[in-house]
């Protein structure tokens, strides 16, 4: 069994905080020895206006989806490195790109905990005083280029009883070249997300 199906309740503690928040939901696909794919979908919604009618108009705040292969393993197999493409959706917008990291194998404590390291270029602009929709969110995207580092953490062993049932995760968009307006990227400009998650039932090999 090399794939897996997590279902996660989710509530995020910093950052980018979607209106609404209800399940993180987690898949791990093995084609081969090497290659496998990865995806991570939040089904909260976020509101983001309101048509005529009063009912809200909603998009979907963060997702994933990455086709990786590994080019190393430790001798335990409980680690592996991984290099892969990437599209990403972070505080509703699109981006693609490349990654590497690192994933938690079935023989580790922390099975399907991860790190990654991404560059990321955006699918498009968007400049918050053209596009009146994008002022009612905290993050217009300003900057095409990124780089994104994600974490996850999560044991379901009681020899780490303070994340023995949670799932912790980070994400963090920094905007590496580019202009806009006339002014390069700052550390204001840096977008960060910590979501706290509790998994339903573990993990679900299969």
């Amino acid at each position: 069994m090399f794939n897996y199906f997590i279902m996660s309740a989710i509530k995020t503690v910093s950052g980018v905080k979607p209106d609404n928040e209800f399940f993180d939901v987690n898949l791990k696909w093995k084609f081969s020895e090497r290659l496998f794919a990865y995806g991570s979908f939040d089904i909260a919604l976020s509101n983001t206006e309101k048509d005529s009618v009063s009912s809200s108009s909603r998009n979907l705040s963060e997702a994933g989806y990455s086709f990786n292969c590994f080019f190393y393993r430790n001798r335990l197999n409980t680690r592996g490195m991984f290099f892969g493409t990437t599209l990403k959706m972070f505080d509703t917008v699109p981006f693609y790109g490349f990654q590497v990291g690192s994933f938690e194998l079935t023989k580790s404590d922390f099975q399907s905990s991860y790190f990654t390291l991404s560059y990321l270029y955006g699918f498009y602009k968007v400049d918050s005083t053209a596009n009146a929709r994008r002022e009612s969110l905290s993050l217009p995207l300003e900057f095409r280029s990124n780089f994104y580092f994600e974490f996850s953490l999560y044991s379901n062993n009681a020899v780490v009883p303070l994340i023995n049932s949670l799932r912790i995760k980070v994400g963090l968009l920094v905007p590496i070249s580019g202009k806009s307006k006339g002014r390069k990227p700052n550390i204001d400009d840096i977008k960060t997300r910590i979501a706290i998650e509790v998994p339903l039932k573990g993990i679900h090999w299969f």
